[in-house]
């Protein structure tokens, strides 16, 4: 996964490599732990391995961002969504466990 996200990112080195590792990790049990299945299998599932893998490539682009909603620099304008990390991908991780017949946990997963 990691050079996957690699290329999607542009990056052609190796100096990143810890941090976007730690994000796919991150990803990974946070997947892992919503759709209620181990950690191996995330991977080894097309649908949830493209969620882990958007996932991080979203992070990444946000580090150093964290907490901003909105960003305008020289008429460049950045707009964050505050729907925590599973935001967006609750709906197909949702799909993955109506696949599964089951259904999404009651609580939602919260990070700091």
């Amino acid at each position: 996964m990691l050079q996957q996200i690699k290329t999607l990112l542009g990056i052609q080195t190796v100096e990143q490599d810890a941090v976007i590792e730690q994000l796919l990790e991150t990803n990974r049990v946070l997947v892992s732990a919503y759709v209620r299945v181990p950690e191996l299998l995330v991977e080894s599932e097309p649908l949830l391995r493209n969620v882990v893998i958007e996932m991080t490539v979203e992070r990444f682009n946000r580090l150093g961002a964290e907490g901003l909603n909105k960003e305008v620099i020289e008429g460049h304008e950045r707009n964050f969504t505050a729907d925590g990390l599973l935001g967006r991908h609750l709906p197909v991780l949702e799909l993955y466990l109506s696949q599964q017949g089951e259904t999404a946990p009651k609580r939602r997963l919260r990070t700091l």
